[in-house]
C-alpha cells in the first residue's frame, strides 16, 4: 500500500457531490469500467484505461478487496501502444517516393499521403510495444477527499475522467493556495488578509564598490 511506504507523492482531490455507499451498486459501477486489455480492442486503439484489483492488475476489481471501512482503495490501469515520430515520418518518406515511381509521377495528393500515413501508422502500431502504468488512490467518501499516489496532470486528468464516469462525481484539484483560501473563507480572515502584500525572502543585490 502506498500510504505505508516511507516516501510518497500524491494529488488530493476534493469529491463534489455525496456519495452513498451501495456495495451491489458500487460493484456494478465498476465492473461497468473496469480494465479492458487492448489485444481485445480493434488495432486502432491506441490506450484502454480502467479500474483494475488493488491485489493484482491483472485481475478485474471486487468491491471486497477495495472496502474498508469508509475507506475506498482504487486502482486504475492504463495501457499505451505508441510509435517513435521520426520512424513514423521516415517509413512515410520511403513509402511515398515508392508509390511516385510506381505512378510516374513527381507530387502525392493529400489524401494519398494521408492513405499512406495511415497505412504505416496502423503496421507500426500493431507491433508496437504497451506500455502499462498502475495509478492507485484512497478515497474517503465520508470526509470526500480523495488522494491520488501521482502528481502528473496527465494521471490526474485521466483518473478524473474514470473517477465521474464511474461514480458521476467531479473532482476538484485541491493546491495550497485553495487550501489557504478555503481555510480563510471559513474563518473569516479575507478582509484582513486582503491588504497584505507578500514580502521578498531574496536578499538586495548589494552593487560593487
Amino acid at each position: 500500500m502506498d500510504l505505508i511506504k516511507r516516501m510518497v507523492s500524491f494529488s488530493l482531490f476534493k469529491v463534489l457531490g455525496r456519495f452513498s455507499f451501495n456495495p451491489d451498486q458500487f460493484q456494478l459501477n465498476l465492473s461497468q469500467n473496469r480494465f479492458i486489455d487492448l489485444s481485445q480492442k480493434s488495432d486502432i486503439e491506441t490506450e484502454s484505461c480502467g479500474w483494475v484489483s488493488p491485489e493484482n492488475c491483472l485481475m478485474d476489481p471486487v468491491v471486497d478487496e477495495i472496502f474498508y471501512d469508509s475507506y475506498l482503495c482504487l486502482s486504475m490501469r492504463l495501457d499505451c501502444r505508441t510509435i517513435s515520430k521520426t520512424l513514423l515520418a521516415d517509413k512515410c518518406a520511403l513509402e511515398e517516393k515508392k508509390k511516385l515511381a510506381e505512378l510516374g509521377r513527381e507530387r502525392l495528393s493529400k489524401k494519398e499521403r494521408q492513405e499512406i500515413r495511415e497505412k504505416i501508422r496502423e503496421e507500426l502500431m500493431k507491433n508496437s510495444p504497451i506500455k502499462s502504468l498502475i495509478f492507485r488512490a484512497l478515497w474517503n467518501y465520508e470526509s470526500q477527499n480523495c488522494f491520488l499516489f501521482a502528481t502528473s496532470s496527465a494521471a490526474q486528468h485521466r483518473f478524473s475522467q474514470l473517477f465521474e464516469k464511474t461514480f458521476g462525481l467531479e473532482l476538484e484539484l485541491e493546491t495550497p493556495s485553495s487550501l489557504a483560501i478555503a481555510w480563510a473563507k471559513s474563518h473569516n480572515a479575507i478582509p484582513v488578509l486582503s491588504p497584505l502584500e507578500p514580502s521578498s525572502f531574496v536578499p538586495p543585490i548589494r552593487k560593487a564598490e
